[in-house]
């Protein structure tokens, strides 16, 4: 008989990393940016964003309130 002594490989824990580790440069988001004006634009282009979904999530709650 053969015993199963293999060790398994563990993979470390979402919840116990180390959370102040840095993330790599591909995974890092452009509102990160060391250069102050991408910075800027990509936080403005953000903020526009969310302004402009808000807007057209009342324009469809108006659109809908008006079909019934």
């Amino acid at each position: 008989m053969a015993s199963n002594n293999h060790q398994t490989e563990r993979r470390p824990d979402s919840r116990t990393e180390n959370k102040s580790s840095k993330r790599p440069e591909s995974e890092r988001s452009i509102r990160d940016h060391k250069n102050p004006v991408i910075r800027f634009f990509a936080k403005s282009g953000y903020a526009i964003w969310i302004i402009i979904l808000g807007i057209g999530g009342i324009l469809a709650f108006f659109a809908t309130i008006v079909a019934l």
